[in-house]
């Protein structure tokens, strides 16, 4: 997969920008707030329907307008090209669509271009609550799977509904209880689906992890990743099945019961699942350090490249929001050298283009843009 351009409109401080992309490496600098990570949410919007950074939707529109845009023309591996455009006004809802459906939702929009992401806000990944992991895990699988984001969308609204549910007992003081076995047996039937597809996941990513942190850390450490579905303590995930998970949902379901109904919300489900990270046996985030962090994080990274390429047959695009800056030359060199070895394209932005200078001059292989204040130059020579 590959982007050949892309035009976007009124994002940030971008009024109207129009680029057109190297097949491989793509370079964007310049001062803090110029505009170079907007370029990247441009590529977001178009790719899953919304910034990879956490921010209101309508934060993005230029303070100026009330309208954005962002519309990519993509190349497939197999050569099929195509265009993917999405556009939203203040107050209404986003209107998305490609060369394959006029009209499309958001979930029908996650997977057209498998895309690896990877900024400063993910090291709460490793360091972070388990919401982060989830997320991690929901990202990747939602790329390859779309019956596993249908599962999540109906996962989450009977969550909402059973809440709210048990949340309107607490002002009426009593509660239908066919209506709420009605959303738990819901609750249920989506959970197991989601736990079945997550513990097939980390049993299919975990050696493709393992591989990725021996290549980045020279094997210096040994680590390990484990899929712990809350309420399982005693069950290995790698032997759970469709009975297995459904029988144990019910367990906590009559476990949970009582304490529901006095905290007025649901106490079980896939909501309360871990990723858990471990180096040397402990966990990542009490034990590692700062340097073993970014390891865990660019080897986690790596692996969901590694793995969305291998499962969908089709080289994920990547995006690098001003990493470099924390990582040293060795990592540098190693996170470029997989993105050319394995022919994919990035999107980097960074302050000072020096340091990937010395790896790799302004080439085809490697576009260079100078960013200020919403405009953006392509630099063609050295100077």
């Amino acid at each position: 997969m590959r982007l050949d351009s892309i035009y976007f409109l009124n994002i940030r401080n971008h009024k109207q920008t129009e680029l057109f992309f190297s097949k491989h490496i793509n370079v964007f600098f310049g001062l803090n707030g110029a505009g170079k990570t907007s370029i990247l949410e441009a590529i977001s919007i178009a790719a899953i329907s919304k910034s990879f950074q956490s921010t209101p939707e309508n934060s993005l529109i230029n303070f100026d307008d009330n309208v954005f845009l962002s519309r990519v023309h993509t190349m497939r591996d197999r050569g099929t090209d195509f265009t993917i455009e999405v556009k939203k006004e203040t107050g209404s809802r986003k209107k998305i669509s490609s060369s394959f459906m006029e009209s499309m939702r958001p979930k029908d929009l996650i997977g057209s271009i498998p895309i690896i992401i990877l900024s400063p806000d993910y090291k709460e990944i490793t360091a972070g609550s388990p919401e982060n992991r989830r997320r991690f895990i929901n990202t990747t699988i939602s790329q390859i799977s779309n019956n596993y984001l249908n599962d999540l969308y109906s996962y989450r609204r009977v969550l909402k509904q059973r809440n709210n549910l048990l949340s309107k007992m607490k002002k009426d003081r009593s509660i239908d209880k066919n209506e709420l076995s009605i959303w738990t047996d819901k609750l249920i039937e989506f959970g197991s689906k989601i736990i079945l597809r997550r513990a097939k996941f980390l049993s299919e990513f975990e050696p493709y992890y393992l591989k990725n942190y021996m290549k980045v850390s020279d094997s210096k450490e040994e680590v390990g990743i484990k899929y712990s579905p809350y309420g399982f303590d005693n069950i290995n995930y790698k032997d759970l099945d469709e009975s297995k998970v459904v029988n144990r949902l019910i367990e906590l379901r009559d476990e949970k019961k009582i304490g529901e109904l006095t905290r007025y919300t649901t106490l079980f489900g896939p909501q309360k699942d871990e990723l858990e990270l471990f180096i040397n046996n402990a966990p990542v985030k009490e034990a590692a350090s700062q340097g073993q962090h970014k390891t865990v994080l660019i080897s986690l990274k790596l692996a969901e490249f590694d793995y969305m390429k291998e499962i969908l047959n089709e080289t994920p695009i990547v995006l690098l929001d001003d990493i470099f800056s924390e990582l040293d030359a060795k990592r540098t060199e190693l996170v470029l050298n997989t993105v050319l070895k394995n022919l994919a394209q990035a999107f980097i932005t960074i302050t000072e283009d020096d340091k990937i200078k010395k790896i790799m001059k302004p080439s085809e292989e490697c576009y260079y843009f100078h960013v200020s204040n919403g405009k953006v130059e392509r630099i063609e020579e050295e100077f």
